[in-house]
């Protein structure tokens, strides 16, 4: 069936669960190739692996909502060239939902602001300069259940992915801008608090690279605080 993250992928069916069955999986041993590309991807996972993840069930998890939100200390090397989150928000919901990632504050310096807009559609608007640039995408990621998405930004599109599948691309505008600190997850730093995300945020991982559609279903069943490339990753039990 479809369970929360859309059709099964090679990966899931090979380890005979998928990433909200039962959390993490701990000792497993998988390997299969790819469904796109036939390449045999390995995946190993040690017990109690003191990345923080080692309990986390999305089951039963709390998530990120109701005006809650993370502010990220830790000072990046790089600025995210991709996003991936687990959320919901509810198909009823179709006002602009709010704020997934960044660090808009109102003011002139360089800001980066990743949300969810009206009717479900992801939209990452940055400024560089004092010019604002804004990309907006046209699938809706409200499903009823939890959804991973995945942005990316290359030299020339910004990507987007929904349950690890490819959807669609926008051409990048203007220069992206370099920006190390300051983020927030779930919100951002508004007087009148009024774009927090209106539904439920379970992880948020960013990198300093761009990830490839078989990288980003690896990172549905986890991200490990040492995985190559990763500024910040978090699961909110």
């Amino acid at each position: 069936g479809r369970g929360s993250f859309g059709a099964q992928s090679a990966v899931q069916r090979q380890i005979g669960t998928g990433p909200l069955a039962g959390g993490l999986l701990h000792g497993a041993v998988a390997e299969e190739g790819c469904a796109e590309c036939g390449k045999i991807i390995s995946i190993k996972e040690n017990p109690a692996d003191n990345n923080g993840f080692n309990h986390f069930n999305v089951e039963t998890a709390q998530g990120i909502k109701d005006g809650e939100y993370k502010t990220i200390e830790n000072v990046f090397t790089a600025s995210p060239k991709t996003y991936e989150f687990l959320i919901d928000l509810p198909t009823t919901f179709s006002s602009r939902a709010g704020v997934l990632f960044g660090n808009y504050d109102g003011s002139a310096k360089d800001q980066i602001s990743l949300e969810i807009y009206n009717e479900g559609c992801p939209r990452l608007w940055f400024k560089n300069g004092g010019v604002a640039y804004t990309h907006l995408f046209e699938t809706d990621i409200r499903t009823g259940e939890k959804v991973h998405i995945a942005i990316t930004i290359d030299a020339e599109n910004i990507n987007l992915y929904v349950d690890g599948e490819y959807k669609e691309s926008v051409a990048l505008t203007g220069v992206y801008p370099e920006i190390l600190e300051g983020y927030r997850v779930g919100n951002d730093y508004r007087n009148d608090n009024s774009q927090y995300f209106k539904g439920t945020i379970y992880s948020a991982s960013v990198f300093d690279h761009v990830r490839t559609e078989e990288q980003i279903k690896l990172d549905m069943i986890k991200v490990a605080h040492n995985t190559n490339g990763v500024l910040y990753t978090s699961q909110y039990k």
